[in-house]
């Protein structure tokens, strides 16, 4: 940021700024000045008069705040929400979604489903997503088109879908989608393992092997466990595969996979939450 900044695309007056640092401070009478893409000045207001601006935005009554960050999603779901949401997860999935989805998923039911989420979370001030689910090259799409950022972590499952038949070719098709845009500003590709019910130790294994071997991030099917019995240990650990996780022995093969198949214990991400995944 450069305060001594005297021209710039765009000039915002809020009645307040939020920044993420410092922490917990909110600045009043601030100005922010972008050019392009970037930020060039956060200043007090009555220095900001100096900045000339080919646009000026005056926001009084706003808190203006970096994006919110939607860590968990799987936006074409939009399109389901409501379904048969008062039955347990198992009966939920099983009797429900499963073959709600096995009916009417395709790529177009994916990009009409994420772009709704996008026009909601855009909406409720979220930037940034993360996601997983069928066809993750047509939400890569269409959140590229819309100007949105993501991270997409392609489903890997031993059972066939829509959009696979078998692990193998889940995690062919993820590994074509990361090289389709590996060099997009906005989308960052990978693993995305459902959960310890519908993937088998073997292919586990072999998602933690490739994982280890790549450069690259992973996302947001975050791993489920019950409240209170997280261990602390795997709270620290980087993600590159997001998994879903359910009990005591799943959490002990999450956990010696990791040991055993990666060269440094930085894989995995396991974050409790209540939320149905």
């Amino acid at each position: 940021m450069n305060p001594q900044a005297q021209t710039a695309d765009t000039l915002i007056h809020p009645g307040w700024i939020v920044p993420v640092v410092p922490r917990g401070a909110v600045l009043e009478n601030y100005s922010i000045a972008l050019t392009g893409d970037r930020i060039t000045a956060i200043l007090p207001r009555r220095e900001a008069e100096a900045i000339s601006a080919a646009r000026v935005l005056e926001l009084p009554g706003h808190a203006l705040m970096p994006g919110l960050v939607n860590s968990h999603g799987h936006a074409a779901m939009s399109l389901l929400r409501g379904y048969a949401d008062d039955q347990p997860l198992m009966p939920w999935l099983e009797q429900h979604i499963w073959p709600a989805e096995a009916a009417h998923v395709s790529a177009a039911f994916v990009r009409d489903g994420a772009e709704l989420a996008i026009a909601e979370m855009i909406r409720s001030g979220t930037t940034t997503f993360s996601d997983m689910y069928f066809f993750p090259d047509a939400c890569a799409e269409t959140a590229q088109r819309l100007g949105m950022r993501c991270q997409i972590v392609f489903p890997v499952l031993d059972v066939a879908t829509v959009w696979a038949r078998s692990a193998d070719e889940y995690i062919s098709k993820g590994l074509a989608l990361r090289d389709d845009v590996k060099h997009s500003a906005l989308v960052t590709v990978g693993f995305g393992p459902h959960a310890s019910y519908t993937v088998s130790e073997p292919n586990l294994v072999q998602v933690a092997t490739l994982a280890a071997e790549s450069e690259w991030a992973s996302g947001p099917e975050l791993a489920r466990q019950y409240p209170g019995r997280l261990d602390p240990e795997l709270l620290r650990l980087y993600a590159k595969i997001s998994f879903r996780c359910d009990g005591a022995s799943a959490r002990e093969t999450l956990s010696r996979i990791m040991v055993s198949k990666t060269s440094s214990p930085k894989y995995f991400l396991i974050v409790s939450t209540t939320s149905r995944l």
